[in-house]
C-alpha cells in the first residue's frame, strides 16, 4: 500500500488508521469532501458540478470523473508544469495541514494534486505490481479557459456500521 503522509491539523484523514493514510483513500477523501461541499448552498451559491461519481455496490467500483477550470503554466528556471485551479466553493474549512505528502492549500487544487500523484503512481511499475490503470487526467482548452479532466475508478470496500444506520466506502489500495 502507498502511504502518504498526514499534515497536522490536516482537515482530511488526519486520525484514520494508518492503513487507510493511503493515497487510494487521499483520492476518495477530497473527491467526497468536493461533492459535499458542491452540494451545499451557501458553499456552492453557483451551483457549479465540477465532479460527479456513482458508486455500485454490485462490483464495490466507484466510478468518477471532474473538470476543473484551472490556469497553467511553466515555472521559470525549473521547467516544471504548474497547475493552478482557483477555489470555486466559499466560506469552506479545508486545510492539508503541515509536514504531510500533499502540499496543496486549497481543496480543488488538492484534488487535483491527488489525481496527478496517484496516476504518476500507477505509471511506476515498482509502485503498481498489478499494472492498474484505473486514473486518467488531461488539460483541455475550451472556447475562453482551461480545463482539467480526469476520470477514473477506485476499488472499494464497504462496511455498515454496527447499527445499520450508515455505510462507510473506503478505497482499497492497490499501489504499493
Amino acid at each position: 500500500m502507498t502511504n502518504i503522509a498526514i499534515g497536522t491539523g490536516a482537515s482530511l484523514l488526519e486520525s484514520a488508521p494508518l492503513e487507510r493514510q493511503t493515497q487510494e483513500q487521499y483520492t476518495l477523501s477530497i473527491l467526497q469532501f468536493l461533492q459535499a461541499k458542491e452540494r451545499d448552498a451557501t458553499a456552492n451559491p453557483n451551483g457549479r458540478n465540477y465532479l460527479r461519481s456513482d458508486h455500485s455496490d454490485d462490483n464495490t467500483i466507484l466510478t468518477f470523473s471532474c473538470s476543473i477550470p484551472v490556469s497553467y503554466s511553466i515555472e521559470p528556471g525549473s521547467g516544471a508544469l504548474r497547475i493552478i485551479a482557483s477555489e470555486y466553493l466559499t466560506g469552506i474549512t479545508f486545510s492539508n495541514g503541515s509536514g504531510g505528502t500533499m502540499q496543496s492549500t486549497i481543496a480543488a487544487q488538492s484534488l487535483i494534486e491527488s489525481i496527478a500523484r496517484q496516476e504518476a503512481l500507477e505509471n511506476t511499475g515498482s509502485k503498481n505490481p498489478l499494472g492498474a490503470d484505473y486514473v486518467d487526467w488531461s488539460i483541455r482548452k475550451t472556447e475562453n479557459q482551461y480545463m482539467f479532466e480526469a476520470s477514473g475508478r477506485l476499488p472499494t470496500l464497504s462496511t455498515l456500521s454496527a447499527d445499520g444506520s450508515a455505510l462507510q466506502i473506503s478505497a482499497v489500495a492497490y499501489l504499493v
